[in-house]
Order: structure tokens, then sequence, then C-alpha cells
């Protein structure tokens, strides 16, 4: 569609129209890569669950022990580790 509008005169009538079109297409492709994605993640994550979390984690295991104060003296993680500490 891109080789099709290049010889177009820019912004007439039939090059808005081509570049109307060019979008509706990248939007559609756009839409199946979302969906494929939204499906393959689901499916991970009700098929392929981690493993069971220990005492006072939460019911999935997702929790993770982090180097707090490590990360704090690292100026480009101590923003993300003040966010984490107050979850």
């Amino acid at each position: 569609m891109q080789y099709l509008n290049r010889h177009k005169t820019k912004f007439s009538s039939n090059w808005k129209k081509a570049q109307l079109k060019i979008a509706k297409l990248h939007n559609k492709i756009a839409d199946i890569r979302k969906d494929k994605l939204h499906k393959l993640t689901t499916y991970l994550a009700k098929n392929h669950n981690p493993p069971p979390s220990p005492p006072g984690r939460g019911a999935r295991g997702v929790g993770e022990d982090l180097n707090v104060s490590g990360m704090m003296s690292n100026h480009k993680l101590a923003k993300a580790a003040l966010v984490y500490r107050f979850l």
C-alpha cells in the first residue's frame, strides 16, 4: 500500500484515501499481534503456574526477595526501590 502511495501528490484526495487504508492495515496488524500476545500470556498463566510460594508470600509465589538496601545505593534503582518498599 505504501508502495502505491509513493507516486501520489502529497495531501491530495487520493493520497489521503490511501493513507487511511494504510493506517487501517497497520491497526489491523497491531490488533492481531496484541490478540496473539494476550492469548499466549493467558495460556501460560493458566497452564504453567509458578511453583507454590513459601509461607507468608501470598497465593502464587510470584513475589521475590529484593536487596532493597543495595538498590537504594544505586541512584538508578532507588526510585523503584521506594515504590517497592511501600507496596
